[in-house]
C-alpha cells in the first residue's frame, strides 16, 4: 500500500514513520532539511515539492501510486492543500488545524466521491471522536467538557511552559475569541478567561482556561453546556494576560526609532528562545487530556469520562504532542484506507466515534503504541 504525508514536520514525520510499518511512505515538502529528518526511516522516502502546487502533487500521487494522503501542513496552508488533494480525487486524514471551515468542501468532495477526515488529530480529533462516542451512548447531552495541554514534563520558569510547535500557533490561540455553548447557545468570550483547577491523580493540579477549540462539535453535537479548555501549570494565564494588558500580543504595529515593528512578532522571536524545548538538552513533554460528558441512559444521568496521560517516547525520541496527535490521524488513515469508513465528503472527527467498528480501531491502535485512555463511568441519579 502506498501512503503520502504532506508536511515532514515534527508531526508529519511521526505520522509517516507510523505508518511505515504497513505502507510504503512518500513524504512531500518544500524543506530538504524536513525530508531528511522524516526518511530516516525504513520504508519512507521524499519528494521535494509544495502540496499547493495541484500539478505537482498530481505527479508525485501518479508516479508513488499514492492510495491514501495525510496532511500536516501549517494550518494557513491547509485548506487550500485540501482542496488539491479533493480535485486529484484521493481520500484524506487532515489535521492542519485551518482557520477556515472545511466543511466548504464538503459539496466537492461528494462530487469526487472521496472520503476527507478533517481535524483528526489530539484536540481536535480524538477529543472529537470521544464526544461523537459520548453522543452515541447517550440520550440529552446535558454538558460536555474537554481539557487538553501539552506541557514539559518539568516545570521550567518564568513560564513554566515549553513548545513544540509555533510561538504563532500558540498565541493564536491565546488571543482568538473562544466560543462555546451555555443553555444550548453559542456564546464568545475572552481566550484565557473562566480559570478553574483541574487534578490528574499521581500527576498533579494544574490550571484551565477557555480556547477555541471546538470547531466542529458546535454544529455536530447538540449539548446544553460545552467547552474546552487548554490545561496549563498554575500562573501561566495570569502571565500570558499580562503580556496582553501591555500590549505585546497586539497584532496593531507600533513606531518605534523610525521602524515599524508588530509587537506579536517581535514577542513571538523573545518567547521561543524561552519556550523552545530541546531534547537534546534534556527537556521533555508531557500530554494531558481529559474528555466529560454527562447525559441520559436507561440507568438514569451518567456522566462519561475519558483520561488520557502521555510522556515522551525515549526509544524512539518522539514528543508526546507529536504522539498524540500523529498516531490518531494515521490510524483513521488506516481504516478509510481498509474501507472502514464508507462515508464521503469531508467528515467531522466526531463520526469517528459514532462508527463503533472504526472508533475500536482507533482505540486500540493508540493502546497498541502505548497511549493509553481511561474511561470511567458514574451514575449521577437513578431513574
Amino acid at each position: 500500500m502506498k501512503a503520502a504525508v504532506l508536511g515532514g514536520g515534527l508531526v508529519g514525520r511521526a505520522i509517516a514513520w507510523d505508518l511505515s510499518r504497513d505502507f510504503d511512505v512518500v513524504v512531500v515538502d518544500v524543506s530538504e532539511e524536513a525530508l531528511s529528518r522524516a526518511c530516516s526511516r525504513p520504508n519512507v522516502k521524499g519528494v521535494k515539492a509544495s502540496a499547493l502546487d495541484k500539478e505537482a502533487l498530481g505527479r508525485v500521487f501518479e508516479e508513488e501510486g499514492v492510495e491514501i494522503v495525510c496532511g500536516a501542513v501549517p494550518g494557513h496552508l491547509g485548506y487550500q492543500v485540501m482542496r488539491n488533494v479533493i480535485e486529484l480525487g484521493k481520500d484524506m486524514v487532515d489535521i492542519s488545524f485551518m482557520p477556515e471551515d472545511s466543511s466548504e468542501l464538503d459539496g466537492l468532495a461528494r462530487s469526487r466521491k472521496v472520503t476527507v477526515v478533517a481535524d483528526m488529530g489530539l484536540a481536535p480529533g480524538l477529543s472529537n471522536a470521544l464526544v461523537g462516542k459520548a453522543q452515541h451512548l447517550l440520550k440529552n447531552l446535558h454538558t460536555v467538557k474537554i481539557y487538553v495541554g501539552g506541557l514539559p514534563a518539568q516545570k521550567c520558569p518564568p513560564f513554566d511552559y515549553k513548545i513544540v510547535f509555533s510561538p504563532e500557533d500558540v498565541i493564536e490561540e491565546y488571543t482568538r475569541p473562544a466560543r462555546y455553548v451555555e443553555d444550548g447557545q453559542i456564546r464568545e468570550a475572552e481566550p484565557l478567561s473562566q480559570l478553574e483547577e483541574i487534578e490528574f491523580p499521581g500527576i498533579g493540579r494544574f490550571e484551565a482556561f477557555l480556547t477555541d477549540g471546538l470547531r466542529s462539535l458546535l454544529r455536530t453535537v447538540r449539548a446544553k453546556r460545552m467547552f474546552e479548555k487548554t490545561i496549563r501549570y498554575h500562573g501561566h494565564a495570569s502571565q500570558i494576560n499580562l503580556l496582553k494588558l501591555i500590549g505585546l500580543l497586539s497584532d496593531e504595529p507600533v513606531e518605534v526609532e523610525g521602524k515599524v515593528v508588530s509587537p506579536r512578532k517581535l514577542t513571538s522571536k523573545l518567547l521561543f528562545k524561552l519556550w523552545e524545548m530541546d531534547p537534546d538538552k534534556g527537556d521533555r513533554d508531557m500530554t494531558l487530556m481529559r474528555v466529560e460528558a454527562t447525559g441520559e441512559t436507561q440507568e438514569g444521568r451518567i456522566t462519561i469520562s475519558w483520561d488520557l496521560f502521555d510522556r515522551y517516547d525515549e526509544e524512539n525520541k518522539v514528543h508526546s504532542m507529536a504522539r498524540t496527535t500523529a498516531y490518531p490521524c494515521a490510524a483513521v488513515a488506516r481504516a478509510v484506507r481498509k474501507n472502514m469508513v464508507q462515508e464521503k465528503g469531508v467528515i467531522p472527527p466526531e463520526h469517528i466515534g459514532a462508527n463503533q467498528r472504526v472508533f475500536k480501531h482507533l482505540m486500540d491502535s493508540l493502546v497498541q503504541r502505548g497511549i493509553r485512555i481511561t474511561e470511567t463511568k458514574s451514575i449521577l441519579k437513578r431513574y
